[in-house]
């Protein structure tokens, strides 16, 4: 659905719409330091002109995320609910039909993702078999195909079709099908969103990269960076906790450090 839609950024981190929501932080730690004229005097003049450029894009990037949700909030108010078809029911377990749509706790009905694993292949079950034979490996043989035939005939010999998971699974799909072509506007408004954010972003990387290959000499200076690293933060948190190895919560403390020692919104 619409929330799902994710771009990637210049640090390889994955950005999708609830991640902007939070962006609206960036620009309030924007406005946390009073406005520097950008003399030709003032020693860190061009990082502040930097600055600027970066937070007419934030500004840009945060506008195209509002009228991306306003025009997915629409689509979705036209979706009608999903049929009972796509119920998740205790039955369904009994056919070995999980639900993989459970993200955030799940509605309690499949979704895309169930649908695209029922597509990749057929319901089988476990079936009595004799055992099996197989002829030695020789030398001259080729090894993969030899363990591939093995694999290939242990498969057909101990699962058989499951007529009843079939059934059901080719329903799930056929009621997904029908019901997904609803949200083709939501996708478009997606897809229009990661279009836009794609090219803001391409904007975005030059002006980022003198940033962050440009020395700080004042408190001012220092503040484009931060607000550079705050935007293109994972979680744009910087909570300690959050960093899943040694030098993301080095990255984390860093920069929680300076908010708190200079006043900056996070």
């Amino acid at each position: 659905m619409a929330d799902s839609t994710n771009t990637t950024n210049m640090s390889g981190a994955s950005l999708s719409r609830r991640a902007f929501c939070a962006s609206a932080s960036v620009a309030a730690a924007a406005g946390a330091l009073p406005m520097v004229a950008h003399a030709a005097g003032h020693p860190d003049a061009r990082l502040l002109e930097l600055g600027r450029q970066f937070d007419v894009l934030v500004v840009e990037a945060l506008d195209a995320e509002r009228r991306s949700s306003e025009a997915a909030r629409m689509a979705e108010a036209q979706l009608p609910a999903k049929p009972e078809t796509l119920r998740v029911g205790p039955e369904d377990a009994a056919l070995s039909i999980k639900n993989e749509d459970t993200w955030g706790g799940g509605d309690g009905f499949y979704g895309h993702n169930t649908a695209s694993s029922l597509r990749k292949s057929s319901r089988q079950r476990d079936r009595a078999h004799e055992p099996i034979a197989f002829e030695p490996f020789k030398h001259g043989d080729n090894f993969a195909d030899f363990m591939g035939d093995i694999t290939g005939r242990i498969v057909k010999a101990m699962k058989e079709p499951w007529p009843e998971a079939q059934a059901r699974a080719d329903e799930i799909v056929a009621a997904y099908d029908a019901w997904n072509e609803y949200s083709e506007p939501i996708t478009a408004a997606d897809e229009a969103w990661t279009v836009e954010i794609n090219g803001i972003h391409d904007a975005m990387e030059p002006i980022c990269f003198e940033i962050c290959t440009t020395p700080a000499r004042t408190r001012e200076g220092l503040h484009v960076k931060f607000r550079v690293a705050h935007w293109f933060h994972d979680d744009r948190s910087f909570n300690v906790e959050d960093g899943d190895t040694i030098d993301g919560m080095a990255i984390n403390s860093l920069g929680a450090a300076l908010a708190a020692l200079e006043g900056w919104q996070i």
